[in-house]
């Protein structure tokens, strides 16, 4: 038998450990770390909506802009600015770890939420998730059929590599403009990317910050194919990535 307070003293306790002031670094984290872990406390969690993705996406946002407000802000060039990046990248610290939490998990249905998680981004996950679309221009990697047939999953070869339109490479350049000013339309295009990254990898986009986090890659040794490079990068190798099947 455990006490009444145990749930909520395990959510703080969570928010804590998820959000550290290096996950707000470049501010100053004595005026806003308590903000941030004061807000995911208070979270309710079991209004968290678990039956369709959209409506938890719009949650997400929601939620997201409610800790944005309560932020300092920060003076810009032409009017002060609250920081959507370090809110967004909180809560999805947050979200995160409680899923990952078997007491928190397990009281509101948090499994659920896992394959709709977002990637937590920060400068490290960024340079990681450019390089590899950068890797697949460059070799046309195969992308995955969304459809699938009764042989299994296709791995097709396409000009579009990935996923990702011929429009969409001249438009997008997917470049990290900082944790502070990270708005919603360029935090979609690094998440579009790690969802791809994700569904090679057969795992789930969230669980890519185990893998893409502080980890510093080697020089690979030049493979026979251009998709052999691609996939030869160690830091891919090392979440042991299907080899695509090229469709002659």
């Amino acid at each position: 038998m455990r006490p009444k307070n145990f749930i909520s003293k395990m959510q703080r306790k969570v928010a804590i450990s998820a959000v550290g002031p290096s996950a707000v670094r470049g501010r100053k984290g004595g005026k806003i770390i308590k903000v941030v872990h004061d807000f995911l406390a208070e979270t309710g969690l079991a209004s968290v909506p678990r039956t369709r993705q959209a409506e938890f996406l719009d949650w997400l946002d929601q939620r997201t802009s409610a800790l944005q407000d309560r932020l300092p802000a920060r003076r810009g060039k032409k009017r002060p600015r609250r920081p959507w990046g370090i809110a967004r990248k909180a809560i999805n610290l947050f979200l995160r770890d409680a899923v990952y939490n078997k007491y928190l998990s397990g009281r509101f249905g948090l499994d659920r939420l896992e394959a709709w998680l977002e990637l937590p981004l920060d400068s490290q996950v960024a340079r990681r998730l450019r390089q590899f679309r950068r890797c697949c221009y460059k070799c046309r990697a195969a992308k995955r059929s969304p459809s699938r047939r009764s042989s299994g999953e296709v791995w097709q070869t396409d000009c579009v590599c990935l996923g990702w339109s011929i429009a969409e490479r001249k438009r997008e350049n997917m470049v990290w403009p900082g944790l502070r000013d990270l708005v919603p339309k360029e935090s979609k295009r690094f998440q579009k990317c790690a969802s791809i990254l994700a569904c090679l990898s057969g795992t789930k986009a969230v669980d890519l910050d185990l893998y893409l986090w502080r980890s510093e890659p080697n020089h690979a040794s030049r493979a026979s194919s251009e998709t052999d490079r691609c996939l030869a990068r160690p830091w891919l190798r090392s979440m042991e990535l299907p080899r695509p099947k090229l469709i002659q």
